[in-house]
């Protein structure tokens, strides 16, 4: 699948960082179908909406984060959904541990243009 214009949920729990990522995924011409702030509503929305991509932050509210939400979606989900994870620099060590466990794109930082599409690509080369 191209990443030219793709069916994208978002997973965010800081506004101004979803802001910020959905608009560079508008501007790039995806679809993004649903901004979350939480990992258990992120396993329903996955389900319902049937995305291309996940756009998943590794740190969220609620019961489930990021990590929870990666393991629930490979156990539960038929055909597993690419998933890039955004993560802050003091987040990456849990990020790439996750790496090991389940195919996914790591993105360093909020990601913006060059950076967030490499990311999409790279998750989707794992599907």
């Amino acid at each position: 699948m191209e990443t030219s214009s793709l069916r994208i949920l978002l997973v965010e729990d800081d506004r101004n960082v979803a802001a910020a990522l959905e608009t560079c995924l508008r501007e790039a011409g995806h679809e993004v179908l649903a901004v979350e702030a939480r990992g258990d509503i992120t396993l329903t929305a996955t389900r319902l909406l049937q995305p291309d991509v996940v756009v998943l932050n590794v740190q969220l509210r609620g019961p489930l984060d990021g990590h929870a939400v990666v393991t629930a979606l490979r156990q539960s989900v038929p055909t597993p959904v690419p998933v890039v994870f955004v993560a802050t620099s003091a987040e990456l060590p849990a990020a790439r541990d996750l790496q090991q466990l389940a195919p996914l794109a790591i993105l360093a930082g909020q990601g913006t243009g060059v950076n967030l599409q490499r990311a999409l690509a790279s998750a989707l080369s794992f599907a």
